[in-house]
């Protein structure tokens, strides 16, 4: 059993109803988009750039097209997956799927709103409707420690929920008055600062359950080197005492790895377990808060400059 919470929390989903104005059917059998690399990293340092510019609109761009509508739900239903994928609970399983289906809705009706800028048209009625259920979405209760034990490990899905967010806001900026690149950048900087609490709570937790559990003071002997297949550690004795074995346990994904002395020295032994529990981490910080994390947060903290 791993560490996340069994606490039973059932989001309400909002009711995200598109304008029936704007409509369109979708076939069913339609080919799948390739997502590009650093793509809500991209649409921030985008929208910064098109709000510089003075650019005609920002959502008629074809990110937020296409027959599968924005590029990053994508993104996002693959994140909630490897999410899903390591938790046991049945209510946690249920408020992930919520979440999806929140998030979902809300990639939908921007894909709407990018099809309303591809005619070369603006809808301000339709435009204040999207940036009400946005933060709906994003200040959604799961990403808040107050809703959810484990609100860090969705830090990326807030992320891309956030370069939605942005988006709706930098049309609006281009398309009507009195709102500037200033008002974008203080939610920005806002944003920015919501999602470091959640990385570093993340980082607590994943430093908190891999962990390595160091062979004994007490281990002694003779380590006697050996030429093994070039597959296998490099030595090999039965001369040690005390417990002589580096052990890295995932408590998050119930795995566990013994290093053995005897097998890799006592400097391999150590090199190896630092090896593994590095690497295990490094896989539950993307997992938890996405690859491109610091220079999501780094473009949002310089949107205004």
């Amino acid at each position: 059993m791993n560490n996340f919470g069994k606490k039973l929390l059932v989001l309400a989903l909002p009711a995200f109803v598109c304008s029936q104005a704007y409509a369109t059917d979708i076939e069913a059998d339609v080919e799948v988009q390739a997502v590009p690399p650093q793509v809500v990293t991209f649409i921030a340092a985008q929208a910064k750039s098109f709000l510089i510019s003075q650019a005609s609109s920002f959502l008629r761009e074809q990110i937020f097209g296409g027959s599968n509508g924005p590029q990053v739900a994508l993104l996002h239903q693959d994140s909630l997956d490897e999410i899903r994928a390591i938790v046991n609970s049945g209510f946690e399983q249920h408020r992930l799927i919520t979440m999806q289906a929140e998030f979902n809705a809300y990639s939908d009706m921007v894909h709407v709103a990018h099809q309303i800028a591809a005619n070369d048209d603006y809808d301000a009625g339709y435009i204040s409707n999207l940036i009400t259920h946005g933060f709906s979405l994003v200040n959604n209760s799961t990403y808040s420690a107050q809703g959810y034990d484990y609100y860090f490990t969705l830090t990326g899905s807030r992320a891309m929920a956030y370069s939605l967010m942005l988006s709706v806001m930098t049309e609006r900026a281009l398309k009507q008055s009195g709102y500037t690149r200033a008002n974008v950048a203080q939610f920005a900087n806002e944003w920015a600062s919501n999602l470091t609490t959640m990385g570093a709570a993340a980082d607590s937790y994943v430093m908190q359950n891999v962990t390595i559990q160091y062979m004994s003071p007490s281990c002694s002997g003779t380590i006697i080197h050996s030429e093994p297949p070039s597959h296998e550690p490099e030595f090999s004795t039965t001369n040690l005492n005390g417990r002589c074995e580096n052990i890295v346990t995932d408590s998050i994904g119930n795995r566990q790895e013994r290093i053995m002395a005897n097998l890799w020295g006592y400097e391999g032994a150590h090199s190896r377990a630092s090896e593994i529990v590095n690497q295990w981490r490094s896989e539950y910080r993307v997992k938890f808060k996405g690859a491109e994390f610091n220079q999501f947060v780094a473009e949002l903290e310089n949107f205004g400059n």
